[in-house]
């Protein structure tokens, strides 16, 4: 009973978000660069995007990030990571009830994860 339990919720998580096939992009000499990974809910909407950049010589991840977006496909929430996983950037969007954009929150953090600036960018209305 215990083993249906656990197969039913695990396909019930594959049914709720799954992924495609990473896109890739490589070097002209053929080295990984970047790889693009998309995953979907359940209502075939892209939900959140991971993207990793490797360094060119050791082939090693240099950063991570990672883009959410909401049920309309816009973005929600940007957040850069290095490759030993502390958190240097984020990007938080803000939109009015009508969808557009009222404002964004961007934030850089140091070695230790500590809040080193903020700034609120709002766009401009002509």
């Amino acid at each position: 009973m215990r083993a249906f339990l656990l197969l039913g919720l695990s396909l019930l998580c594959a049914i709720t978000l799954w992924a495609q096939q990473p896109l890739l992009t490589h070097s002209a000499d053929g080295k990984l660069q970047q790889s693009q990974h998309d995953i979907y809910d359940s209502h075939d909407r892209l939900a959140v995007r991971i993207v990793y950049t490797y360094d060119d010589s050791t082939g090693a991840v240099e950063s991570r990030s990672l883009t959410g977006y909401d049920r309309q496909g816009r973005i929600q929430r940007v957040e850069v990571y290095s490759a030993d996983e502390r958190l240097l950037f984020t990007d938080t969007y803000h939109y009015r009830r009508n969808g557009t954009l009222r404002k964004r929150v961007q934030c850089s953090y140091d070695e230790n994860g500590q809040l080193i600036d903020k700034q609120t960018i709002k766009p401009s209305t002509h």
